[in-house]
């Protein structure tokens, strides 16, 4: 991919609106895990994989070839 097709990708409405629900989840399961953490380890550790790979997601960085 050139720097201008990662860039018109990142601006299609849909790659934002994904970008916006990954960032909505990361916020969210931060909030549970700040009030729920505790009683069930193995539930934490789950949400703790799942923001993981979300923030993942969100810090992508496309190599391009320009």
């Amino acid at each position: 991919m050139t720097k201008s097709e990662v860039a018109e990708w990142r601006s299609f409405s849909v790659t934002k609106e994904v970008f916006a629900v990954l960032q909505d989840r990361v916020e969210q399961l931060e909030y549970e895990l700040s009030i729920t953490a505790g009683p069930d380890p193995l539930e934490d550790r789950f949400k703790c994989g799942a923001l993981a790979a979300y923030k993942d997601v969100l810090q992508v960085e496309v190599e391009t070839n320009d």
